[in-house]
């Protein structure tokens, strides 16, 4: 695609966009596709106006962003990428930032109808809004929502930086967040808040935020205790800690289960040959 401005478009079946040699920017980028579609999108430049969602995407299927910019006038109420699909989606971002977005936050996660929702997000900045990526179960009780965030980065966001938020009765949220970093957010740099908000964060840096990491509401939060938690203005809620070898032991009662046969236990009777 040839470099310029295009202005307002819907998409409503598998495309690519490529315009990783130019420099193309767009005002709004609805996308509303069906399950089996495939949306990519490369090297676009977003400059939303106040109250806009600059990148909204509905239905169901598969986007992937990579080296994207999405960037807000840092005021109003808009959302950089609205992730609110109506059927089951996949959402794979990478190289990208996204800043200075309205009230609305960077990036949210919503599902609606029950849909489940996966969203891997690798080497992904978030700057300078409310929070960075949010993913959020309430409004329906079904469709887990899958969080996978590596090598990234959320910072200066007023509130939060990681956030997961589900309460009881609400669609179920598993957060991952791995070597990434949260930094100068004014609430917490990663949190998860409700009964159905599980998050895991390892290998990861939580500094120079209000909290570095919470829990809250009944949520829970593990750590495999190599985080980097430190210059916080309040000291985070203890986790709880999850060893590697409980993690492997887990993994394996769930792939040879109890009810499986048992092999016969060898002897244990020594024999001596005398040659």
């Amino acid at each position: 695609m040839d470099s310029g401005g295009f202005g307002t478009l819907t998409i409503m079946k598998s495309i690519i966009i490529d315009c990783e040699d130019t420099i193309a920017s767009s005002g709004i980028i609805t996308i509303n596709v069906a399950t089996t579609d495939v949306v990519t999108l490369k090297g676009l430049d977003f400059r939303a106006a106040p109250n806009m969602v600059p990148m909204a995407f509905g239905g169901a299927g598969l986007l992937q962003l990579e080296n994207v910019k999405i960037r807000g006038w840092g005021y109003g109420g808009g959302t950089g990428l609205l992730c609110a699909p109506t059927g089951p989606a996949k959402l794979v971002m990478s190289n990208s930032t996204v800043s200075n977005n309205g009230t609305g936050g960077n990036i949210v996660i919503k599902p609606t109808n029950g849909a489940a929702v996966q969203g891997i997000f690798d080497r992904v900045t978030t700057v300078g809004s409310v929070f960075g990526i949010k993913a959020d179960g309430s409004g329906h009780a079904s469709g887990q929502i899958d969080v996978d965030v590596r090598d990234s980065v959320t910072a200066h966001n007023a509130n939060n930086g990681f956030i997961a938020v589900s309460d009881a009765g609400q669609a179920p949220i598993h957060y991952k967040i791995t070597r990434s970093t949260a930094f100068d957010n004014g609430l917490h740099g990663a949190v998860a808040w409700g009964a159905q908000a599980f998050m895991i964060v390892s290998g990861s840096s939580l500094t120079k935020n209000g909290t570095g990491l919470g829990q809250l509401n009944g949520a829970t939060v593990a750590t495999y205790t190599n985080n980097d938690v430190n210059f916080n203005t309040t000291t985070s809620a203890a986790p709880s800690r999850r060893s590697r070898s409980a993690e492997r032991s887990r993994l394996f009662a769930a792939t040879f289960p109890s009810s499986w046969p048992r092999l016969p236990r060898p002897s244990t009777s020594l024999l001596l040959f005398v040659l």
